[in-house]
């Protein structure tokens, strides 16, 4: 999808956020570098507050580097946030920490095992139901002539 509408490269903030989002849901690797330059750039709670808990649960999800960068970028940017949001974001990445360490506790303790298909089932059916969303708005946005 990026190749086709080079979605990537759009400097609309909506797009952007809802390509970052969606890549991160897909676990894209090549999407961090997009991230981390869009959470500097900008500074909206909207947006900023909603991909740094993304990167948190890519990050949990398997995709390598993402809980760090979120953790990263956080550090070397926070003073240049609103202090609420500031002190909103510090709250989830700390609460998504906590979680993971937790979790990771639980897997110590447990043997692994196997996912059942009924649990990837319904993540790939949320990942292009989230795909179809997108691209119903990206198609609505373009045919407006926004960028």
């Amino acid at each position: 999808m990026d190749s086709l509408y080079r979605l990537t490269e759009r400097k609309n903030s909506e797009i952007r956020f809802k390509w970052c989002k969606l890549s991160l849901l897909c676990g894209s690797p090549q999407i961090l570098k997009t991230v981390s330059e869009f959470l500097v750039s900008q500074g909206r709670m909207k947006f900023v507050r909603p991909l740094y808990r993304s990167l948190m649960e890519a990050g949990r999800a398997g995709l390598p580097g993402a809980s760090e960068l979120a953790v990263g970028t956080f550090a070397a940017n926070r003073l240049s946030y609103h202090p609420i949001c500031r002190k909103m974001v510090a709250s989830d990445l700390d609460r998504a920490l906590k979680e993971s360490h937790q979790a990771n506790q639980l897997q110590l303790q447990e043997e692994p095992q196997a996912v059942p298909a009924d649990v990837v089932a319904p993540r790939a059916v949320a990942v292009f139901a989230a795909g179809v969303g997108f691209g119903a708005a990206l198609a609505l946005a373009l045919l407006r002539g926004r960028r």
